[in-house]
C-alpha cells in the first residue's frame, strides 16, 4: 500500500534519496519514469545537479504541486496493489492532474486506487464514486455511469441549480 497526499513530507536531502524512500534499490531509470508519469521530469532535468539535486528543509525550494508530484512519483516506486490518493493533486492544475490520473490506469492496471478529493471532476475516471456530507454516504451513482477503461463519463453541468439540489440531498 502507498499514501500520496496533499502535505508531502520531504527530507532534506536529495531528489533521488526523498524518491528512494519509498524503494531503497530504485534504479536512475525507474525513478526518471516515476517522475515522467507526474510530469515532473522535465523541472528536473531542468535542474544542474537533476536527482542529486539537494532539497532544502521540508521542500520549500519546490512549489507545493512539485512538492505533491514528488510525493506520487515516490508512491509510484513502491509498486502498491493499493494506492491511496488524499487530494493528492490538489496543488496542480486540473488539466495536468486529469493526465496524471488517466495514467495511473496504465502504471498501475491491477491496483486500486483510491481517491478523495473536493473536486468534483476528479471523479470522471473512477469506477465507482460515493459522495460523503459530514462523514455521511450521501449519493452513490450506478456503475454503470462511472468511466470504464477506455471510456470517459460526461461531466456533469456546474451550474448553480444542480449544486443547490445536490447540497440539499
Amino acid at each position: 500500500m502507498a499514501l500520496a497526499g496533499r502535505d508531502v513530507e520531504l527530507i532534506e536531502g536529495t531528489i533521488a534519496q526523498n524518491l528512494r524512500l519509498a524503494r531503497h534499490d530504485a534504479t536512475v531509470d525507474e525513478m526518471r519514469q516515476a517522475c515522467a508519469a507526474v510530469e515532473m521530469l522535465t523541472a528536473i532535468d531542468a535542474i544542474p545537479d537533476g536527482f542529486d539535486a539537494r532539497i532544502g528543509p521540508q521542500g520549500l525550494n519546490f512549489s507545493g504541486g512539485q512538492r505533491q508530484r514528488l510525493g506520487l512519483a515516490r508512491a509510484l516506486l513502491h509498486r502498491p496493489d493499493v494506492l491511496i490518493l488524499d487530494e493528492a493533486l490538489s496543488a496542480v492544475e486540473p488539466a495536468l492532474e486529469d493526465r496524471i490520473r488517466h495514467r495511473l490506469r496504465a502504471i498501475l492496471p491491477q491496483a486500486t486506487i483510491l481517491s478523495i478529493s473536493h473536486r468534483r471532476d476528479g471523479a470522471d475516471w473512477a469506477d465507482r464514486v460515493i459522495r460523503l456530507d459530514e462523514g455521511r454516504v450521501m449519493a452513490e451513482p450506478p456503475s454503470p455511469g462511472c468511466a470504464r477503461p477506455g471510456r470517459r463519463r460526461r461531466r456533469p453541468r456546474a451550474d448553480s441549480a444542480g449544486l443547490r439540489a445536490a447540497r440539499a440531498q
